[in-house]
């Protein structure tokens, strides 16, 4: 029987850049927040400020036995640390609920609390969190995990109360699951990064404006919601343009010379060769130029690959 409420105090472990969206968005789900740990007793204190809080601390020690809900909401790296701080703190944790926002780490890492009859689970914001600024997440997919189901049913509850919406993801998907949007996220930021690199390559040809290249990234994006990633590319590669391509390649080679610029050929090499199956499926694997195409990109990358390396 599910013993969870939405009314349960809450406790926030953690006072990072996700705190910042995560404290609002409860506030404004209606749910008691009651208290945030910090390692940093000034990070716990700046929270409590800012949002209208009362009780803050550096420890577990002390806390009061009503707090019933924990949010874990540290570094991947030091969420195996909470755990064991939590349970050498001696805290009643019996029937207590501990959720950790990881996106990568399985709720099992929390099992040594399991052990010891707490609920368990793990409930990933599908967003990019830069910045110790609100960010809503309205809209957002969130991804749940726990392997007793009135804890599964009671996140997916309170992702809706946040206005996210939640899907189950089990332990074994959530690698691949991370790693996506590693891609969707972190590498765009990669390959903006790279953008900017090129144009400084360029000789003061380009405005000295770190915001050129923003438009078309937003335009592609814009497609994509429209019109899905496959009918969304253009360029040399949906037209098997080699010649173009081996201006890019014959650039790169000649001007990036540093262990960077060969990185950047790498990148460049391997992500055509994505977007080559990309346009094979846009094109029903039927153009050959792109089969061809592909397979000088599979040769240029075989020739480069130990000198960029």
């Amino acid at each position: 029987m599910n013993n969870l409420k939405f009314t349960d105090p809450v406790c926030i472990i953690g006072a990072g850049k996700i705190t910042f969206s995560l404290i609002p968005a409860l506030l404004n789900g209606s749910f008691d927040i009651r208290h945030i740990i910090s390692r940093s007793k000034s990070s716990a204190e700046n929270l409590t400020e800012i949002f209208g809080l009362k009780n803050c601390s550096d420890s577990f020690n002390n806390l009061s036995p009503s707090l019933k809900i924990f949010f874990i909401a540290v570094p991947d790296n030091e969420i195996c640390k909470v755990v064991n701080s939590i349970i050498t703190s001696g805290i009643f944790i019996k029937n207590k609920l501990f959720v950790h926002l990881s996106g990568a780490l399985s709720a099992e890492v929390l099992s040594p609390l399991k052990v010891k009859g707490a609920k368990t689970g793990a409930m990933h914001i599908m967003q990019t969190f830069p910045q110790k600024k609100e960010r809503s997440v309205q809209g957002i997919f969130a991804a749940i995990e726990s392997d007793q189901e009135d804890v599964f049913e009671f996140l997916s509850g309170t992702a809706r109360k946040l206005q996210m919406i939640p899907f189950r993801l089990e332990s074994k998907a959530r690698a691949g699951y991370h790693a996506a949007g590693v891609f969707a996220a972190n590498f765009i930021t990669g390959n903006i990064f790279v953008s900017e690199i090129l144009k400084e390559s360029t000789g003061g040809a380009i405005p000295d404006d770190s915001g050129v290249f923003l438009p078309i990234a937003e335009s592609t994006l814009a497609n994509i919601a429209e019109h899905g990633t496959v009918n969304s590319l253009s360029g040399p590669i949906e037209r098997a343009d080699l010649e173009t391509i081996e201006l890019h390649i014959e650039f790169l080679r000649n001007n990036l010379l540093d262990e960077k610029g060969r990185l950047i050929l790498l990148s460049y090499l391997t992500q055509s060769l994505i977007l080559c199956d990309v346009s094979l499926l846009k094109q029903n694997n039927k153009n050959k130029e792109l089969i061809l195409l592909k397979t000088k990109l599979k040769k240029y990358l075989s020739d480069d690959f130990n000198l960029i390396l």
